[in-house]
């Protein structure tokens, strides 16, 4: 009997125990205190909330970027992110904590890192109980690297990590999709027996090479585990390449449309001409109104309130002649600004289609990533390459010759930030 009463008082006190724990965890967390391990990134402030760690939170928010951007490998990203000092103000036991692949692995699911803070049964929005919190990133940046991350099939291991398969990507990572949305990977056949031998020869005369160095397009591949198929880089850079050809923009159509552009810059300078006209009428209109609400109360005696309302309407003249001078100034640098953006997307097209051709694989990641939004995979031999919404109309055979072709360039090139 004594041993059953004391099993009873056992259990109840370890069920008290147990949800006083449980209580005392729940209003840390509601009162956005930290709680158990630390998380990567973040530390404990002197307030007991999580703070960013530094330097250690802008590596690993350069990480998720990277990572969401580019789909980079987690050993690439572990290695780069010690490269850039992770964990050099980071100490257990003396020792300093360097990142690596298992500690990446779980952060990129992690939904504390947009907020939501799960510890044990319990979960708190951050973003809502402590309005001090700085999220890493944001929720749909966390859904996009899920998404990622579900798609994204791994790279055969047999590949040397220290000689990444980025270095002959070259299209973007998740250009390449099925009539799903599921990513093509990329793949190297016969990496160990042939490529990389081939490499570590190279390399005794050039130190720095890389795959790219050893590898041709119609070598390498990118495969659909889904769809059992796969298919070569030439196979792919010939329908990209087939596309760019429908840009034309030869020589004598680059002058016809420097002169057309000549043409444009007049009227633009004729329109901007009456623009600042108006501006600077508007400005000595300002000045003089000023001017005369001073003189017209110069020897005022003033009652009570009066000199109040004065100087907030002199305030409101001195607030409306600074942006009236701001948009003047503005309006000269936006012209330059425009120009040479025009001028250098004119350039970019001119000839592009031999441009491609003799671009290296980073070139041609390049112009992908500026003209196209992505490559559908319907079958081997329909293959179909979507551009850019923005530049859909530039795609056209003989294009250039007319007004409308023209006038479309001078539009996406007040547009366009990519071209350098």
């Amino acid at each position: 009997m004594m041993l059953g009463i004391w099993f009873v008082l056992s259990k109840q006190y370890s069920d008290k125990l147990s949800e006083d724990v449980r209580s005392g965890n729940s209003r840390k967390m509601n009162l956005g205190e930290t709680l158990g391990a630390r998380k990567h990134g973040y530390r404990r402030g002197e307030n007991g909330k999580w703070e960013p760690d530094g330097r250690n939170f802008e590596i690993l928010q350069w990480a998720f970027e990277e990572k969401i951007r580019n789909g980079t490998s987690d050993y690439r990203l572990s290695r780069l992110m010690n490269e850039r000092g992770y964990g050099s103000k980071i100490h257990r036991n003396g020792r300093i904590i360097k990142m690596s692949v298992q500690k990446l692995n779980p952060i990129w699911t992690d939904p504390f890192y947009y907020g939501l803070w799960k510890y044990g049964e319990e979960s708190v929005d951050l973003r809502e109980v402590d309005t001090g919190f700085i999220p890493m990133i944001d929720y749909f940046q966390h859904l996009q690297l899920l998404e990622n991350l579900k798609s994204f099939e791994d790279r055969d291991r047999s590949v040397n990590l220290e000689d990444d398969l980025e270095t002959i990507r070259a299209i973007p990572h998740g250009f390449l999709i099925d009539t799903n949305g599921r990513n093509f990977s990329l793949n190297l056949p016969n990496k160990t027996s042939r490529h990389l031998k081939k490499l570590q020869k190279v390399r005794e005369e050039k130190p720095d090479a890389t795959l790219g160095d050893v590898v041709k397009p119609y070598q390498i591949y990118l495969k659909s585990l889904a769809l059992k198929t796969e298919l070569t880089f030439d196979q792919i850079e010939a329908v990209i390449g087939n596309k760019v050809k429908q840009i034309t923009l030869g020589e004598g159509q680059y002058e016809a449309f420097l002169k057309y552009f000549e043409q444009w810059q007049k009227g633009r300078k004729d329109e901007q001409m009456k623009q600042r006209k108006k501006i600077r009428l508007e400005i000595n209109r300002l000045r003089s109104a000023r001017k005369n609400l001073i003189e017209v109360n110069l020897d005022r005696v003033w009652e009570a309130g009066e000199k109040e309302v004065y100087r907030s309407k002199l305030a409101e003249y001195d607030s409306r002649i600074t942006f009236e001078e701001s948009e003047l100034k503005e309006l000269g640098g936006q012209k330059k600004q425009k120009h040479d953006r025009i001028l250098s997307f004119a350039r970019f097209l001119k000839n592009l289609d031999k441009t491609y051709h003799k671009a290296s694989y980073v070139r041609k990641r390049e112009i992908c990533e500026i003209l196209f939004s992505n490559m559908v995979f319907y079958s081997k031999k329909r293959l179909v390459v979507k551009p850019k919404p923005l530049l859909t109309s530039l795609f056209i055979q003989n294009g250039g010759r007319n007004r409308k072709y023209f006038e479309r360039i001078i539009e996406v090139g007040k547009m366009i930030h990519l071209i350098k």
